[in-house]
């Protein structure tokens, strides 16, 4: 038997009303359609509906889907058979078995240089990659934490060219130890394009197009 849904779905006025005006998540709005909530992410991206982050989705309170819900562990203690299990099943990566562990202790707790807490370079770093992590091309949001990150793992090293902001995702995937020079690699060459006004290559399609577009009106506004 197939089943059947409120088309209300396939309304661009109705939907954006919905989401947009109402303030309803894609997972409410899917409920409350008898859908999953891959369709109705499916019908925004059709009708070319802005996205929200989670950050500006109302998840708290009564609005919440598990509100009023005991979690499932609640008053549940594990035996000491299954505690044994957990101890042996996970591995000690504290200290200096840590993978990403430095040996040069001296260098891990070096004081930041002044020019790293300088405001005007880190605004003429964040005009330069128009706001976006010098990574991925995601756009960042300046009201949510990021990181400002020394290219070469330096911190002694205070030249600007050597700062740049990236994502807090990114920015750890950044410090994984065996993928350190290869990152570096990409965050020296993608700084370099953007000083010669291009998109970084390793950059998505869809990010450098947005760039591009981005830059260009920039660039118009610039001549008013």
């Amino acid at each position: 038997m197939v089943k059947k849904y409120n088309k209300n779905i396939d309304n661009e006025k109705w939907l954006r009303y919905q989401y947009i005006i109402l303030k309803k998540t894609s997972r409410k709005i899917a409920m409350e359609q008898n859908v999953g909530k891959t369709t109705i992410l499916r019908r925004l991206k059709k009708y070319n509906i802005p996205g929200r982050s989670i950050n500006m989705s109302d998840q708290f309170g009564e609005k919440n889907l598990m509100f009023g819900k005991e979690a499932w562990n609640k008053g549940k203690k594990l035996s000491e058979k299954t505690k044994q299990k957990l101890k042996d099943h996970h591995a000690d990566v504290s200290g200096d078995k840590n993978p990403n562990w430095n040996p040069d202790r001296a260098a891990v707790y070096a004081p930041y240089g002044e020019n790293f807490y300088n405001p005007t370079f880190r605004q003429a770093r964040w005009e330069l990659q128009n706001g976006r992590c010098l990574l991925s091309g995601n756009k960042m949001n300046p009201n949510v934490r990021h990181e400002y990150h020394h290219i070469d793992g330096d911190k002694t090293n205070d030249n600007p060219d050597n700062h740049v902001h990236v994502s807090s995702h990114f920015h750890r995937i950044v410090h994984t130890k065996r993928k350190w020079e290869y990152y570096k690699k990409i965050l020296i060459q993608n700084l370099k394009d953007l000083k010669n006004g291009k998109a970084p290559k390793s950059w998505s399609e869809k990010n450098r197009l947005l760039y591009q577009q981005e830059m260009k009106i920039q660039t118009d506004l610039d001549k008013y």
